[in-house]
């Protein structure tokens, strides 16, 4: 019986120790995974700066350590080799004293590490240091090197690149929460609400670019270059840069690449770009209007990171001026001459909404009407210029012809266009009347409507938000909307062939008047955003006056 005994026990211990040396290569597994992410997040951390993320880098280190200790453990007590992934490269000469320090300890008992996993009896505890080791990246004779270090203390440089490039910007895009809608309604009653805030923290930024700074090898200058976000991780970019440089293509090279251009460089600045047009508020409560070439406060134009791409970026407005004889002769000339040179019907109510446009969305859409070849389009284009220079007959914001923008892409851009004025042309019975009448419906609803189309994320738990307009819209259209609400949710103005004269549209179409119609509408932005918050209380006033007397 004693024999029997002995081999179960036997073989009871060897599958112990098989499962023990099973679970010690799975613990080596896990921890390279869990490597790879405090890797990311000390990154994180150093990108952001701030007094929490420093602590979360810290919490992320030591939870690190205690593994790196667990698994070394394991490996130790089923009899594994500890690979070099676990190991102490800094205080590798401290083990053997501390085995000498252990032998010569009497107590058999069971001892428990400060990682909390057990020793076996006998076995020998080695206590580790809190020194975390970490690749050092460096910029050597115009190159990017890895600095290794010797048992002996003595230092190397491994290339990386051969080239001094490193990152010297990281761009965001301005989260969607950050954009102030104008028409919201002011929030009271809630300064007493501490750590509000804290407890629902905001979504993260998206990263939009990397800007790339290195020197050229030839010239000697400081070149700067942008990568968008999405060609940045795979580093096809390298190729484009001077030489091209020398790196390792491979996976690891890559990896290492990237590691090394985010350390190498230094402080990393960090930017917000505005991915709209429209007011936007400053913590001191300044007003100022955001457009694709920078913004107009009520001191002027000022420089505002801005990323507005299509035809967002035709919202390109001057420096704004005070001089009050330009801005009449201005105005005289390439703006309200459009009250005597066309149907005042027409040039009255389209002038109206482009300056209207400027206080916020307007839900009501202004319907241009006409046939081809009654210069519908034209007009409207020359009403666009004070939105911009760049605005031309061809180039609308979206065309509504079949061809042109979904229902989807025009929520987008009417979006992106905050509190200016967004044109969307030709619409036409390219397939049919029907169809184009129901587009145009479509479009008016949409924008009156304020709608978004939100969506499930995809684990079923939230909503993601939609893109509702913020912008207000004129049309023009070969096609009167069918009696009904969609109908009653635009300003149809009808416009003759014989109602508009070339030649004053060609007058109205040169550089100089174009430039004048964009500089009256920068100095009305500079205007309001002195007095933003009184202009449109009076035009609400005026607004529900004239309701009331339509009654």
């Amino acid at each position: 019986h004693a024999h029997v005994a002995s081999i179960t026990d036997t073989s009871d211990s060897q599958l112990s120790l098989k499962r023990a040396k099973r679970w010690a290569l799975e613990s080596e597994l896990r921890f390279g995974i869990l490597s790879e992410a405090v890797d990311r997040c000390r990154l994180q951390a150093a990108a952001e700066g701030s007094e929490w993320a420093g602590q979360a880098a810290d919490e992320a280190v030591a939870a690190w350590r205690l593994a790196r200790n667990a698994a070394r453990g394991s490996h130790e007590i089923a009899q594994v080799p500890v690979p070099p992934l676990l190991q102490d490269p800094d205080l590798h000469n401290e083990v053997p004293a501390a085995q000498e320090e252990a032998a010569g300890s009497s107590s058999g008992s069971a001892r428990v590490l400060e990682t909390g996993v057990t020793a076996a009896p006998g076995g020998f505890t080695v206590q580790r240091g809190s020194a975390i080791s970490a690749p050092t990246y460096r910029i050597v004779d115009m190159q990017l090197v890895e600095i290794t270090t010797t048992k002996d203390g003595e230092e190397s440089a491994k290339l990386v690149l051969g080239l001094d490039a490193r990152i010297v910007e990281m761009e965001y895009l301005e989260a969607q929460d950050e954009s102030f809608d104008i028409d919201l309604p002011k929030l009271m009653g809630r300064e007493g609400i501490v750590g509000q805030r804290e407890a629902n923290p905001p979504a993260p930024k998206q990263l939009s670019a990397v800007i790339i700074g290195y020197t050229h090898p030839d010239t000697g200058e400081f070149m700067r270059l942008r990568i968008a976000a999405l060609d940045y991780r795979d580093c096809g970019w390298v190729e484009s840069l001077p030489g091209p440089p020398a790196y390792d293509s491979r996976p690891s090279g890559i990896a290492k690449l990237r590691d090394a251009l985010k350390v190498a460089g230094g402080t990393i600045a960090r930017t917000v770009r505005f991915r709209s047009t429209g007011w936007r508020r400053t913590p001191e409560g300044e007003w100022f209007f955001v457009h694709a070439g920078g913004a107009i406060s009520g001191d002027g134009a000022r420089v505002a990171p801005v990323l507005l791409s299509g035809p967002l970026a035709r919202y390109d407005l001057p420096a704004p001026i005070r001089d009050a004889t330009r801005i009449r002769e201005a105005f005289l000339a390439h703006s309200g001459s459009m009250l005597t040179q066309f149907p005042s019907r027409v040039s009255a109510t389209l002038l109206g909404h482009v300056y209207r446009s400027a206080l916020g969305p307007n839900p009501w859409v202004l319907l241009i009407v006409g046939s081809p070849g009654s210069y519908k389009t034209s007009l409207t284009s020359i009403a666009m210029h004070h939105w911009g220079e760049l605005w031309d007959r061809r180039r609308p914001a979206s065309s509504m012809s079949g061809n042109g923008d979904t229902l989807n892409a025009l929520r987008i851009k009417l979006n992106s266009a905050k509190d200016a004025l967004y044109w969307a042309d030709d619409v036409a019975p390219t397939r049919d009347w029907g169809a184009a009448q129901k587009s145009l419906e479509e479009f008016a609803r949409m924008v009156h409507n304020g709608e978004s189309r939100s969506r499930s994320t995809r684990d079923g738990l939230g909503i993601l938000d939609g893109t509702p307009p913020r912008a207000s819209a004129v049309v023009t259209s070969e096609v009167m909307p069918r009696p009904g609400s969609g109908a009653q949710r635009m300003l149809a103005v009808p416009l003759q062939a014989d109602e508009i004269e070339l030649d004053q549209l060609i007058a109205l179409d040169r550089d100089e008047s174009r430039h004048g119609r964009a500089l009256l509408m920068a100095s009305f932005l500079q205007y309001l955003a002195s007095r933003l918050d009184e202009i449109r209380e009076i035009a609400s006033r005026a607004a529900a006056h004239y309701a009331e007397s339509l009654r």
